[in-house]
């Protein structure tokens, strides 16, 4: 069965058979699989305090790129900072959750680190470019 259509149900589309991917749910998200050498961590509204959460129990050696799509700009606020992860606050103001591409458009622009990535996403109403 297919569902909607937004970040994580594109990539999941374009899948090809024999691509080796890792999928988490809430009981193993605590975990990072073993050889990750950085992180790609994205979401929206919804995601955000599994986010702040997340670079909390990280090391102080990681490494990656973050992105987060709020409503407005009073919705950014202090996360843990960490030398070697970017985080890139995408506020909205005005724009509806339905219409916005800011995160996925974001995303798709990251700049690839060399290494194996490990990509966390998360998000209600995510829509792709």
């Amino acid at each position: 069965m297919k569902h909607g259509l937004g970040t994580a149900t594109t990539w999941a589309y374009r899948a090809q058979p024999g691509e080796r991917i890792h999928i988490a749910g809430p009981s193993s998200s605590r975990s990072l699989p073993e050889g990750a050498d950085w992180l790609l961590i994205a979401g929206d509204d919804t995601a955000t305090p599994a986010i702040a959460r997340f670079l909390e129990d990280l090391p102080a050696d990681a490494r990656g790129q973050v992105f987060l799509e709020v409503a407005e700009e009073s919705h950014v606020y202090d996360l843990r900072e960490l030398p070697n992860m970017e985080v890139t606050w995408l506020p909205r103001n005005g724009v509806s959750a339905e219409a916005s591409t800011f995160l996925a458009d974001a995303v798709a622009a990251a700049d690839w680190q060399g290494g194996q990535c490990f990509a966390w996403l998360a998000g209600g109403a995510v829509r792709g470019p």
